[in-house]
């Protein structure tokens, strides 16, 4: 059905068949032909340039991401050691109180006793 449709729009805007009665319509239809041909022959390098642009645009992009995506051992080392140091940073303050309290505690309850000194 679409191409049925395409055709008969071709057909009634007279793309498929280009009737001449003399040699000067003939001329007239070539040459018509021709600036048509030649427009839609700049439309296409038009849009072949763009598309380029687009897939080397698109290349280079593909390119970083994929660079960006490869492991190496430094970036595994860089992960590990942002991880530990954050991880640190993390539990050293609960780390420091619990150590506190315990040794608060200890001495609170640790008896002393006098020492002779003689």
């Amino acid at each position: 059905m679409l191409q049925q449709n395409y055709i008969a729009r071709l057909k009634r805007e007279n793309h498929l068949r280009h009737t001449a009665n003399n040699d000067t319509e003939l001329q007239n239809i070539v040459l018509r032909l021709r600036d048509d041909l030649g427009e839609l022959r700049k439309k296409w390098e038009d849009w072949l340039e763009k598309d380029e642009d687009f897939k080397a645009r698109t290349t280079s992009q593909l390119e970083e991401i994929a660079e960006s995506a490869r492991l190496t051992t430094e970036k595994i080392r860089a992960h590990l050691l942002q991880t530990a140091e954050e991880t640190h940073r993390a539990s050293w303050p609960r780390l420091t109180r619990s150590r506190i309290g315990r040794n608060a505690s200890a001495c609170v309850s640790r008896p002393t006793t006098p020492t002779l000194r003689g």
